[in-house]
């Protein structure tokens, strides 16, 4: 439980004690939607949010009102407490305590400008350079379609944060490709294999004509459109003797990694071992904790439209 962090060493208030007072929060900062539906509206909004406020604080306490929200028209249509979204330890109280801390914490390690720039580069992953959208869309959608069904499918819950996780750090680790070929549902295992492999080569030459031409004999059709347009640019480059270039999803999603690397290595470099361990592991617990209150936004969404 990510709760554990609420009271970090005592080190880490020695360090700060020269910090003293709390941030106040902006109540008439970003104004955020509600719940929503799409979680690439989800992640553009928190992209947004953090690229304006330099915080984490606002989206949680965000998440944690829509929940109370909805719980409300919950309880005034059908007489009864709608189970909560949200683990029991997601309190006003632990909000509070995070935000302390990051407010804390802010100074010494910069985390201001590094929300600001994480936003940024969010945008960037999921808009990409020309704001026309990136692969990344195609993988939100396609993670929603498969948390709906897992919802309204009777049994036991299996698609959650933790594969929308893995989804995005191996578009950052540059895996694009993989994530892409599972979102081809009309496709056998063996056919995303192969659709992996065509999409690992970033332009097509005459060697590769045997294998595209079984593939386009075969599984192409049940492509999605995406699927096909990224298979004929892959042609277009052959042609052009230049592969196609990064693509914004995987480019400026591993430029947000390395932000965070980056800080990482400083703590260790500057820090005990054990605090830059502890420190290490307080802001990979806040980035997971965002994580899922993401992820239970998208729950919230479905349920307040079918309060509708």
């Amino acid at each position: 439980m990510f709760h554990k962090w609420l009271t970090i060493s005592l080190s880490i208030a020695f360090l700060l004690a020269s910090q003293s007072g709390i941030q106040a929060q902006d109540e008439a900062g970003f104004r955020f939607k509600s719940a929503q539906t799409s979680m690439a509206g989800i992640f553009r909004q928190l992209a947004e949010s953090l690229e304006q406020e330099g915080h984490p604080g606002p989206y949680l306490k965000h998440v944690k009102a829509e929940n109370e929200r909805i719980a409300a028209k919950y309880r005034a249509k059908f007489g009864r407490e709608m189970t909560s979204y949200l683990p029991k330890y997601m309190t006003e109280d632990y909000i509070n305590g995070l935000c302390q801390q990051w407010n804390d914490l802010s100074p010494k390690l910069k985390l201001a400008k590094l929300a600001r720039e994480s936003g940024r580069l969010m945008q960037l992953a999921i808009e990409g350079e020309n704001s026309k959208g990136t692969s990344l869309i195609v993988i939100f959608n396609d993670h929603q379609d498969r948390v709906y069904q897992d919802m309204t499918s009777g049994g036991k819950r299996n698609v959650g944060f933790e594969q929308l996780k893995r989804k995005i750090l191996q578009v950052a680790s540059g895996n694009e490709a993989e994530i892409l070929a599972e979102t081809e549902s009309k496709l056998s295992a063996s056919e995303r294999r192969e659709f992996t492999r065509l999409l690992s080569r970033p332009k097509f030459s005459k060697a590769d004509f045997a294998a595209l031409e079984r593939f386009y004999d075969g599984p192409h059709d049940r492509l999605s459109e995406y699927g096909k347009s990224l298979l004929s640019a892959r042609i277009f480059a052959g042609q052009r003797g230049q592969g196609v270039p990064q693509s914004d999803a995987v480019k400026y999603s591993a430029a947000l990694q390395s932000e965070f690397e980056t800080l990482f290595g400083k703590l260790r470099d500057q820090l005990s071992p054990d605090f830059a361990v502890e420190l290490i592991a307080w802001l990979n617990g806040v980035n997971e904790e965002i994580l899922k209150m993401m992820a239970f936004e998208f729950e919230m969404g479905l349920m307040d439209d079918s309060l509708r």
